[in-house]
C-alpha cells in the first residue's frame, strides 16, 4: 500500500474516541457480557485431568481428559516453551491417553490442553524415565476474546496473574493501533473504526507469553 494513503487513514483518525458518555456505558456494558459468556462456554466446557500411573509400565502415565471437543489440542513442551508432542483430539467426550516419557530426558516439562476460551497447564517432572506430575500447580490461562459489532473492536480478557495484554491492530499491513491494558482482573477495551473505511483488519494480542492472531473484514 502506498504510504501516502496509510497517512491519509492516520490523519483522519481512524480509532475516533466514542461521542459521549452514553456510547461509552453501552459499549462497557457490550464487553461485559462477551466477558461473562467466554467465561460461562469455558466452565461449561471444561475438564477435569486424572493422573494415573499404569501398572505394568512404571514410565507411561494415564491422562483422562473429560469434556473435551473435537479440534482441541494437547502439547507436552519444555521447560523453554518448546513442544515436542501435540495431538489433536478427534471427537467430543473423554480423551484418554497413556504417554511414554522414556524418549524425555531429565528435565521439567508442561502438559498443555488448549481448548477454545482457555489454556489449562499442568507442570511435570521426568526423573530416570519416571513422570511424576504436580496436579496442584495447574494452573488456567484464558485465552483474551475479540468481537467484532460493525465497525467496533471489542477486545476482552480475564487476567488473574496481573499479567499486561498487548494489542496490535494491523489495517492492510500497516500498524494503525499499539495499546498495553494491564492493571484488572478484567482486561478490556473498546476500539472504534472508521466505518467508511473497508478492507481487511489484523488483532494481534500478546499475553502470558503467547501470541493470538484474530482477523476481520469491514
Amino acid at each position: 500500500m502506498p504510504i501516502p494513503f496509510f497517512f491519509r487513514l492516520k490523519s483522519h483518525h481512524i480509532f475516533a474516541s466514542l461521542s459521549n458518555a452514553l456510547k461509552r456505558k453501552q459499549m462497557k456494558t457490550i464487553i461485559r457480557k462477551s466477558v461473562f459468556t467466554a467465561l460461562m462456554l469455558g466452565t461449561l466446557s471444561s475438564y477435569a485431568i486424572g493422573i494415573t500411573l499404569l501398572e505394568k509400565k512404571r514410565t507411561e502415565v494415564k491422562t483422562n481428559l473429560i469434556n473435551v471437543k473435537k479440534g482441541q489440542r494437547i502439547y507436552i513442551k519444555n521447560s523453554a516453551g518448546k513442544v515436542l508432542h501435540e495431538k489433536t483430539i478427534a471427537r467430543n467426550g473423554t480423551y484418554e491417553k497413556a504417554f511414554d516419557f522414556t524418549s524425555l530426558q531429565n528435565g521439567y516439562y508442561l502438559l498443555e490442553v488448549n481448548k477454545d476460551f482457555q489454556i489449562e497447564v499442568i507442570p511435570f517432572t521426568v526423573v530416570a524415565n519416571k513422570a511424576t506430575f504436580y496436579p496442584k500447580e495447574e494452573k488456567t490461562i484464558f485465552k483474551p476474546v475479540v468481537r467484532v459489532q460493525n465497525n467496533k473492536v471489542l477486545v476482552s480478557k480475564l487476567e488473574h496473574e496481573s499479567t499486561p495484554m498487548r494489542v496490535t491492530i494491523y489495517f492492510e499491513k500497516d500498524v494503525i493501533l499499539m495499546d498495553t491494558i494491564k492493571g484488572e482482573t478484567v482486561l478490556q477495551r473498546v476500539y472504534k473504526l472508521r466505518d467508511d473505511i473497508k478492507g481487511n483488519y489484523k488483532v494481534v494480542i500478546k499475553a502470558n507469553s503467547r501470541t493470538y492472531i484474530n482477523k476481520f473484514s469491514l
